[in-house]
């Protein structure tokens, strides 16, 4: 369930985890495969009626932490990146974002975030040089780095600290999660600019 067949963005867990559920509510996860037209997967659950209770509590909103803090986000996933900030800006941090490396050390180049949130696979392109030009700027060396991929082997990991990330989330993230993990990094470093 681990592997993919040529370039591929992700992990290729989604089936893996759908076959999971499937089985686990005894339905079965059939396939229909067509040669260069794809594949479709179906999967029928017989669940029983509910009745959703009155009153649904509102979700617990998430803390203003940032309290102006900056964050450059560095991801390509269009979606992913549209929700990372949205959480960042919900929590009180001045998010801003970007989609490849290039990018990335452009906007470095240009200002001085108080953290990177780094996926570490941008598509094609390795994000740890992001984390490993940052170190080389004496000028920016200690701003923090999270890094993060859906992809959680203790290789990808220890390639992300030696690469010079203070902190490695695990994606997917919840924004709870993904607060935590950016003010675990942050406290961890200190401050890196003087307000």
């Amino acid at each position: 369930p681990f592997e993919q067949a040529g370039y591929a963005r992700g992990v290729g867990l989604g089936l893996a985890i759908s076959n999971s559920i499937a089985r686990v509510h005894g339905a079965p996860l059939v396939v229909r495969s067509e040669p260069g037209k794809g594949s479709r997967f179906e999967m029928t659950l017989r669940l029983a009626r509910h009745e959703p209770p009155a009153a649904i509590a509102p979700p617990a909103p998430v803390r203003a932490a940032g309290l102006g803090t900056s964050v450059l986000v560095v991801e390509d996933d269009p979606r992913t990146l549209e929700l990372t900030l949205e959480v960042l800006g919900s929590a009180g941090y001045v998010a801003t974002g970007v989609a490849t490396v290039a990018a990335a050390l452009e906007s470095l180049r240009r200002s001085r975030p108080d953290l990177v949130f780094l996926d570490v696979k941008l598509g094609d392109e390795d994000g740890l040089e992001v984390v490993r030009r940052l170190r080389a700027d004496p000028a920016k060396r200690d701003i923090p780095v999270a890094g993060s991929s859906a992809s959680i082997s203790d290789a990808d990991v220890q390639r992300a600290k030696e690469a010079g990330c203070d902190a490695f989330l695990a994606k997917p993230l919840t924004p709870q999660a993904l607060i935590a993990g950016i003010d675990a990094t942050l406290a961890a470093r200190g401050p890196t600019v003087d307000r």
